[in-house]
C-alpha cells in the first residue's frame, strides 16, 4: 500500500492480515489522496489536515515529493492538544508521537513510514515492514503486474489487499502464480471519541486517543477476508 498520513483503521485491519508489509512508494501521487492529509477530531469536530508539499503532482512519485516547512506540526499538535487532551491515551501518547514527527520537513514518504510503524506499535503489531524503492527497486510493471513479481520476489503465497482493490486485482491471475488473492473488509464499529456522536473513518489516532491496548485489539480484529 502506499505509505499514508496516519491512515484510518482500515489500512490497520489490511496491516494486521499479513506477516510482510510493503510500502509502495515509488507510484504516482494522487491529488487529494491520503498521502499528505487524513480525517481528524481537531478544535472540536471532524476537520481534514493536510501537510504542505512541494511541487505536488500527479506526474510525481510519492518518494520523490518533499513537505514544503516543518510549520505544520506546531498547529497540529496544537490542535490534537485542543482535542484529545482529556482522552485516556493522550499523556501516553504524547511526548513518543512528538519524537517520531520530528521536525516535520523531509520526504513525506520516509514521515508516513515512521507514524505507520510508531501506529501499528501502539496497537501491538510486530510486522516485517519492507520499502518498494529500496527492497524492489529492480522490479518493474505497473499495476497487477507489478504486484505480482513482488509477491514472486517474496515467495508468497497469498497476496491482501484493500476492498478497493476488488476492481484493480484478479484472483484468478495471481491463482496462476500460486499466490492466493483477498481482501480485507472492515467493520468501523463505533467506541467514544472525544465528541458527541460517532464518525467513523477517522485517522488512526483518533483510535489510539480513545482506546487503551485492550479496546485497540477489539477494534483491530473487526474485519474479515473474502
Amino acid at each position: 500500500m502506499q505509505p499514508y498520513f496516519f491512515p484510518y483503521l482500515g489500512y490497520f485491519h489490511l496491516l494486521d492480515s499479513c506477516d510482510t508489509f510493503v510500502f509502495l512508494d515509488n507510484v504516482n501521487y494522487i491529488n487529494r489522496g491520503w498521502v499528505n492529509r487524513n480525517q481528524f477530531i481537531l478544535s472540536g469536530s471532524p476537520n481534514m489536515f493536510t501537510i504542505p508539499l512541494t511541487g505536488a503532482s500527479q506526474n510525481k512519485l510519492i518518494n520523490e515529493l518533499y513537505i514544503a516547512d516543518g510549520r505544520w506540526t506546531k498547529s497540529f499538535l496544537k490542535s490534537l492538544e485542543m482535542s484529545y487532551r482529556k482522552t485516556k491515551c493522550f499523556d501516553e501518547l504524547i511526548d513518543s508521537l512528538k519524537e517520531v514527527l520530528g521536525d516535520g520537513t523531509g520526504r513525506i514518504a520516509d514521515l508516513n513510514q515512521r507514524t505507520t510503524i510508531w501506529s501499528a506499535n501502539q496497537l501491538g503489531l510486530t510486522k516485517v515492514f519492507k520499502i518498494s524503492s529500496k527492497d524492489f527497486e529492480s522490479i518493474e510493471g505497473v499495476g497487477q503486474e507489478r504486484i505480482i513479481r513482488i509477491c514472486q520476489e517474496e515467495s508468497a503465497k497469498s497476496y491482501n489487499n484493500a476492498i478497493g482493490g476488488v476492481d484493480l486485482y484478479n484472483k484468478m491471475d495471481f491463482s496462476k502464480f500460486g499466490i492466493e488473492l483477498s481482501f480485507v473488509q472492515s467493520s468501523l464499529n463505533a467506541y467514544p471519541q472525544s465528541v458527541p456522536g460517532f464518525h467513523p473513518g477517522m485517522s488512526i489516532l483518533d483510535v489510539l486517543m480513545n482506546n487503551d491496548m485492550n479496546e485497540r485489539q477489539t477494534l483491530l480484529k473487526q474485519y474479515i477476508l473474502s
